[in-house]
């Protein structure tokens, strides 16, 4: 029998990439140059989706905003709750019932108008919210009456 050096494995997968020595290969100048831009890239984009979606919802929703008069209101039965009052409007050619309280109901009379903040969603329309309209005769706080 003879005595020598034992048979060495070629190496395969990840590790095909790296010299006997433990050292890898440096990277080549062109992957530098095409992967760092590639990155950032990624990096703006997941920046932006998440300011859009968790800071700035309001830009992907295109919220409206419009002052409309009072044209009804009405309760519908409630459940153990109680009866649920609203009042309703007319935001483009359709009727919508904004929900509100029993005092904002017997406040608001017909013809008032009201500030709605809306935003139309698979063919329907979803109001946001809504604020009685300020009194053009009365200034607003802080405002100097010009």
């Amino acid at each position: 029998m003879t005595q020598g050096k034992p048979h060495r494995r070629r190496r395969s997968g990840i590790l095909a990439s790296t010299r006997p020595g433990g050292k890898s290969q440096p990277t080549p100048l062109w992957q530098w140059i095409v992967g760092i831009p590639v990155l950032l890239l990624l990096a703006g984009m997941l920046v932006v989706f998440v300011w859009i979606n968790f800071f700035r919802p309001d830009i992907k929703m295109d919220i409206r905003t419009a002052t409309l008069p009072v044209a009804g209101r009405g309760e519908d039965p409630g459940g153990l709750s109680g009866p649920r009052p609203w009042l309703s409007v007319r935001i483009e050619k359709k009727d919508v019932h904004l929900p509100a309280t029993a005092e904002q109901t017997a406040r608001l009379k017909d013809g008032e108008m009201v500030v709605v903040r809306y935003r139309f969603e698979a063919g329907t329309t979803m109001v946001m919210g809504w604020n009685p309209a300020p009194d053009p005769a009365k200034p607003t706080p802080g405002s100097t009456g010009r």
